[in-house]
């Protein structure tokens, strides 16, 4: 968010950028918005939780408006207005600090994507030896990946399409073994505060 103002009974916050805090107060205080305009006035009471990402210099808040759960984010600009945000925030609220264990999907999605792409160049190889086993030819185009095709033609041609076929399925299980071990020890503790 662009424009916060923290009071001592409320947290406003608007995705514009107002240059001066009149002006922000201003429109925040209409009730009338643009469709895409982004505005809170959260009270203390009505904040549920809050996750800190020290790293980000961002706190996530989760509240409740019109009956609605809500989140927004903070961005702030040093780790002393960090520190200093969310001491003030703990200090109207009643949340209490919680660790959490939870998965984190960067740390697995890199292996999850090479099994991807030998699934796909072993059903490309496959129908490359299909294609060869029926009698015809495989053209190999010109372009950055020739040499690819190549190899990938060779495999087809030497190994056949059964061949090609429990090869690239026995590296698709072994590639989705180390994602799947990867994924299972991705836990990360993080800090939440909530009520």
């Amino acid at each position: 968010m662009k424009n916060v103002l923290i009071t001592n009974k409320c947290i406003k916050i608007s995705d514009e950028d107002y240059k001066t805090k009149e002006f922000f107060l201003e429109k925040m205080n209409q009730k009338e918005k643009r469709l895409l305009d982004t505005r809170f006035s959260i009270l203390y009471s009505s904040i549920t939780k809050m996750i800190p990402f020290e790293n980000d210099l961002g706190l996530q808040l989760f509240f409740i408006e019109n009956e609605k759960q809500k989140k927004t984010y903070l961005e702030l600009t040093s780790i002393d207005e960090y520190s200093e945000v969310q001491d003030f925030i703990l200090s109207k609220t009643n949340l209490f600090k919680k660790e959490k264990t939870v998965r984190g999907i960067k740390s697995w999605i890199k292996q999850a994507s090479y099994t991807l792409l030998a699934m796909i160049i072993g059903g490309i190889t496959y129908f490359m030896a299909k294609s060869l086993e029926e009698g015809n030819t495989v053209n190999i185009s010109g372009g950055r990946r020739r040499g690819v095709k190549k190899i990938l033609l060779y495999i087809a041609e030497n190994l056949g399409s059964i061949n090609v076929l429990i090869l690239f399925f026995i590296i698709t299980i072994g590639l989705s073994y180390w994602t799947y071990s990867v994924s299972k020890n991705s836990k990360k503790i993080i800090t939440i505060y909530s009520t």
